[in-house]
C-alpha cells in the first residue's frame, strides 16, 4: 500500500487508484504479480465504476465505503503470481466498466515504517477476444458450534449469463478450523453434481487450475441456470465456544473464488462478483457425501506453464435467438442440409415433415402406410438464405407424404450437383439434379412397397454421397442395413452393423434404426486417404464408421450418446463430429424430484437428454492399421454443447464452420447457432473468428483504385505538409533555445507521443516485459533517464503498472484509528460502497 502505516494487527487499509493512462482508450490486463513483505496477509484488487479525474493514488485509509464493483485479483500469504490464458484479459479504462481500481491490504501485524506493498499489473493495448471476471462464493451467516467435526457451511446461487463462461482459475480461503473447501455446479438439464474444486484453505493462497483441484479438466464450462455451490468443512473440537464468520483470525471464513473468461461481445454474468450463503434452498440436499470429508494438507504439485501452441482455442456456440425463416409457417422439421455457392454464401435446405400422422398404427404388418386422410405435403422443401432467413423458394409439391431425410451431393471441388430426400411412407429415395426442382432425376425403391431386396427399401431414413459419387442409403427402420449404389443408381452392396466382414446370414441386420448417415472425407487432416461412411445407430446409442467398401473401422459409444443418437454431421473445418441425442428416459419419480428442487416445468425436465454433442473422431490414418475395428467411448461432459433442445431430429454445420443448425419436431422447429473461435488470434493480435462479417472484430476494407490526377494531388499534398511541418519545427527549436516558454512536467508523469493526438501519458514506473523484475520493498522510486526513454520506445508492448511508483502521498501522513471513524461516516451513503466482510482476512 503506497505509504500506509498499519498501527495494529488485523488492520485493513485501502486506497483508490486512478487510471489516467486509459482516459481515451482501454488497456487489457493479462497478469498480476504481488510485491509484499511478511506483514501482509492478503491483498484484494477490485474494480470501480467511477472515473477518478486525478493522477495520484488516494491516501491510504479505511476500507468502509470503498467503491468496489468487481474483484479482479485476490492474493494471500504464500500465494503466487497469476498469468491469464492467452487471449484473456481484464479490460480497464474510462470507456470500460473498470474505470478505476481499489486496493485492500490486510496487515497481520504492526509496522513502524510506511509500507509499499503492491500488485504489479501487466497490460497490453491490443484488444483481447475474451474478458476475464471473478465470481466469489462466500458464507457470512454460519456459526460453527464447539467440539464439532466435519461441520459444513453451504453456499448456493443460480448463474445468470447470456453465453457460457469458462472457469480457468480457482482459489479457496478460510481460517484455522477449516479442513476442506468444495465447489460444485448442478446442471438442471442433466440432474448431476459436477465437481469444480476440492481444496484446502491451508495450501498456498493462489489460483489453481481446476485440474489441480480434482476437477478433471483445466477449463470448466458453466452455462445459464447452472447452480453454483460451495462448501467449507470445519473441525472445532479444540474450541469451547461457537465460532462466527468474521474478519479476524479468531473468526472463520468460507470463500471460493472462480476466475473465468467470457466472450468479449457479452456482458459479465449478473452474479459477477457475489454468490452469498444459500440462495437456492435444497441444492445441497442430495450432494455427494465426499463433500463432508477432510482434504489432505499436502498441496497439489505445481503444473508447468503451457507453451503457446498448447493453450486452449475456445470454440463458443452462441444461439441466435432472433433468426427465423421469413414469410412461411414452418411446422415440424425433419431434416436440413447446407451448401455454399460460388460467392461463399451459405444456403439452407429445410425438409418439413407436414401434418400427416405417424404413430404405432400408421403402418400395417406389411409396412404399408394406411392413413386414409394422408395427403402430399405442400411445399415440403424450403430453400433459405442461411444468414438472413430469407425464403428463396419452396418446391416438392405432390411428391412427399412422410419426408424424413435430406442431403446434398457435391463434386470433388465442393460444388453441389444433386439434392436427395427420403420418404418413409413411399419407401423411396428421391434425387433432384441441382437447380432442377420440378422433376426428380432419379428415384430408388418401389413406390409404397416395402422390401429388403436390391430394388426396395423399408422406411429409408437418410442418404449420404461419397466423393466417388457412390450413394449410401440408411435403410434403417425395418431393414437394419446400409445399401450402396453407384452414381447412376445401380445396386452395389449392403451391410449391417458388423459391416461386410459379417457372415452371409447376418450381413443385412444389426442396426437398431440406422437413423442418420454422413461422410468423413479422405481429405480431412490425418485421414490418410481413407474416406469413411458413419451411421447413427439410434436405439443402440452408437455411431459406426466404415470405409466405402463396408469394412467397419471404428465404433463410438458411451454415456454422452445415450439414450439415443438421432443425427450426426462431420465438419471438415474443425475435424469434429457433431450430433444430437433423443428424448429423455427419466422415470416419473426422478422428474418429480428435479421439479421440486429446481422449480422447473415438466417439459424442461423431460427434455434433459435432448442434447447436442461434439467429439473428435478417429480418422483414417488412426484406424486403417488395426487388425479389427476399434471401440471408443465418449463420456466426458465437455463433449456436450450448451443448446436448449426439445426434440432434435437433425443437425448440420456450415462449410466455413460459422453456423450450426438443429432441426426439431417440436417448437422451436429450427435453431441457428453461431460458432465462434473466441481464443484464436492472428499474428497481429487481432481477433479471428469464423462468424460473419457483421460480428467480425476487425473488418477489412477493400482498397479503391486511384486515377492519375488523384495520385498527383495526393503526392503534392503530402510534400506540402512535410514542408510546413519542417518550417514549424525549425521555428520551435530556435524559440526553445531562448527559453521563453520552457517548462517541465512533474517527475512522476511523462508525455508519450505518437498516438491519440499526443494524449497518452504514463505512470512513472511502467516497465516493458523484457526488463528485470522490480526489486521489491525499498527500491528507488525514480528510475534514471535511460530507463524512462526505453519505456517510451515500448509504447505498444505489454507493459507493467507498479502502483508503488506513482502519485505517492506525503510519507509522514499517519493513518490513525480516529480517521477511520470519520472517513466511514462521510461515505456511509455511497451507493457503490461495500463492506469488507466477504473478503479474505
Amino acid at each position: 500500500m503506497p505509504g500506509a502505516y498499519p498501527r495494529k494487527a488485523d488492520e485493513y487499509i485501502c486506497a483508490r487508484i486512478p487510471l489516467p493512462d486509459f482516459k481515451y482508450y482501454p488497456g487489457y490486463v493479462t497478469a498480476f504479480k504481488p510485491i509484499v513483505n511478511a506483514s501482509v496477509h492478503h491483498i484484494i484488487l477490485s474494480s470501480c465504476g467511477t472515473w477518478l479525474g486525478g493522477e495520484e493514488v488516494s491516501r491510504p485509509g479505511p476500507c468502509d465505503g470503498q467503491c468496489r464493483t468487481h474483484i479482479l485479483y485476490a492474493w494471500a500469504h504464500n500465494g503466487a503470481p497469476l498469468v491469464l490464458p492467452e487471449g484473456t484479459a481484464f479490460e480497464i479504462g474510462r470507456t470500460t466498466p473498470i474505470k478505476s481500481l481499489s486496493m485492500e491490504v490486510h496487515y497481520s501485524r504492526y509496522e513502524e515504517n510506511p509500507d509499499y506493498a503492491t500488485i504489479e499489473l501487466t497490460y497490453t493495448l491490443q484488444p483481447q477476444p475474451n474478458r476475464a471476471g471473478i465470481i466469489l462464493l462466500y458464507n457470512d451467516e454460519a456459526t460453527i458450534p464447539p467440539h464439532a467435526q466435519h461441520f459444513p457451511t453451504n453456499i448456493s446461487c443460480r448463474l445468470r449469463t447470456e453465453v457460457p463462461i469458462h472457469v480457468f482459475g480457482i482459489r479457496t480461503h478460510a481460517h484455522d478450523l477449516n479442513r476442506g473447501v468444495y465447489g460444485y455446479y448442478f446442471r438442471p438439464r442433466d440432474g448431476r453434481y459436477h465437481l469444480v474444486a476440492k481444496g484446502n484453505a491451508h495450501w498456498p493462497q493462489t489460483f489453481y487450475r481446476p485440474s489441480q483441484l480434482s476437477a478433471g479438466e483445466d477449463f470448466i464450462r458453466l452455462q445459464n441456470k447452472d447452480i453454483l455451490m460451495g462448501r467449507c468443512v470445519y473441525d472445532s473440537t479444540a474450541r469451547d465456544t461457537p465460532t462466527s464468520m468474521g474478519s479476524t483470525h479468531m473468526d472463520e471464513m468460507c470463500n471460493l473464488y472462480l476466475m473465468y473468461m467470457i466472450d468479449s461481445h457479452f456482458k459479465l454474468p449478473v452474479e459477477s462478483e457475489m454468490c452469498a450463503d444459500e440462495m437456492v434452498p435444497g441444492a445441497w440436499d442430495n450432494a455427494p457425501t465426499e463433500s463432508l470429508e477432510y482434504v489432505t494438507s499436502t498441496p497439489p504439485a505445481k503444473v508447468p506453464e503451457p507453451s503457446a501452441p498448447s493453450l486452449p482455442r475456445s470454440i463458443d456456440f452462441l444461439p441466435d435467438n432472433e433468426w427465423f425463416i421469413k414469410g412461411t409457417r414452418l411446422g415440424s422439421v425433419s431434416g436440413i442440409a447446407l451448401v455454399d455457392d460460388s460467392m461463399g454464401r451459405t444456403h439452407l435446405f429445410v425438409l418439413r415433415r407436414g401434418d400427416n400422422p405417424w404413430n404405432e398404427n400408421s403402418f400395417d404388418e406389411s409396412f404399408e402406410y394406411n392413413e386414409p386422410d394422408a395427403t402430399y405435403v405442400p411445399s415440403p422443401i424450403l430453400h433459405v438464405d442461411a444468414h438472413s432467413g430469407q425464403l428463396f423458394e419452396a418446391f416438392g409439391n405432390d411428391l412427399l407424404i412422410l419426408p424424413h431425410g435430406i442431403s446434398i451431393a457435391k463434386d470433388v471441388a465442393g460444388k453441389p450437383i444433386a439434392l436427395f430426400v427420403t420418404d418413409l411412407a413411399r419407401h423411396q429415395v428421391i434425387k433432384f439434379a441441382w437447380n432442377e426442382w420440378n422433376k426428380p432425376a432419379l428415384i430408388l425403391g418401389r413406390k409404397n412397397k416395402a422390401g429388403n431386396d436390391e430394388t426396395s427399401f423399408c422406411k429409408p431414413s437418410d442418404v449420404a454421397v461419397a466423393s466417388t459419387g457412390e450413394i449410401f442409403v440408411a435403410d434403417g427402420y425395418c431393414n437394419q442395413r446400409v445399401v450402396k449404389f453407384s452414381p447412376n443408381g445401380d445396386y452395389m452392396a449392403e451391410w449391417g452393423v458388423g459391416g461386410v466382414d459379417e457372415t452371409e446370414g447376418s450381413r443385412k441386420t444389426g442396426f437398431l434404426v440406422a437413423h442418420s448417415i454422413t461422410v468423413v472425407p479422405a481429405s480431412a487432416e490425418g485421414a490418410g486417404g481413407v474416406e469413411q461412411v458413419c451411421i447413427a445407430d439410434r436405439e443402440r446409442a452408437q455411431i459406426d464408421c466404415y470405409d466405402l467398401s463396408g469394412r467397419r473401422l471404428v465404433q463410438y459409444g458411451g454415456s454422452i450418446l445415450k439414450p439415443s443418437v438421432y443425427a450426426i454431421a462431420f465438419s471438415p473445418t474443425y475435424n469434429l463430429m457433431f450430433g444430437v441425442t433423443g428424448p429423455s428416459d427419466a422415470t416419473p419419480a426422478a422428474i418429480a424430484r428435479l421439479r421440486a428442487i429446481l422449480d422447473m416445468r415438466e417439459e424442461d425436465v423431460e427434455s434433459a437428454n435432448n442434447s447436442a454433442f461434439v467429439f473428435r473422431p478417429l480418422l483414417g490414418a488412426q484406424v486403417t492399421n488395426a487388425s479389427q475395428h476399434i471401440f471408443r467411448a465418449i463420456n466426458g461432459r465437455n463433449h456436450l454443447l450448451d443448446l436448449d433442445l426439445r426434440s432434435p431430429h437433425d443437425i448440420e454445420v456450415s462449410q466455413d464452420g460459422s453456423m450450426l443448425f438443429v432441426a426439431q419436431l417440436r417448437a422451436p422447429y429450427l435453431l441457428k447457432t453461431d460458432i465462434v473461435e473466441s481464443a484464436k488470434k492472428s499474428e497481429g493480435g487481432k481477433k479471428m473468428t469464423r462468424s460473419n462479417e457483421v460480428k467480425a472484430a476487425f473488418p477489412t476494407y477493400a482498397l479503391t483504385n486511384r486515377t492519375l490526377t488523384q495520385k498527383i494531388f495526393i503526392i503534392s499534398t503530402i510534400v506540402t505538409l512535410c514542408t510546413v511541418v519542417t518550417i514549424i519545427a525549425l521555428i520551435l527549436i530556435r524559440s526553445r533555445k531562448s527559453q521563453p516558454w520552457a517548462w517541465r512536467k512533474p517527475a512522476h508523469l511523462q508525455q508519450r507521443t505518437g498516438h491519440r493526438q499526443g494524449k497518452w501519458k504514463r505512470y512513472d514506473g511502467f516497465r516493458p516485459l523484457q526488463e528485470d523484475e522490480l526489486r521489491g520493498l525499498g527500491s528507488a522510486l525514480d528510475e534514471d533517464d535511460v530507463e524512462e526513454a526505453a519505456v517510451a520506445e515500448a509504447a505498444d508492448s505489454d507493459t507493467i503498472i507498479d502502483i508503488r511508483n506513482f502519485g505517492l502521498p506525503e510519507p509522514q501522513q499517519h493513518f490513525s484509528g480516529s480517521s477511520v471513524h470519520s472517513h466511514s461516516q462521510t461515505r456511509k451513503n455511497d451507493s457503490n460502497s461495500a463492506s469488507s466482510h466477504h473478503v479474505d482476512t
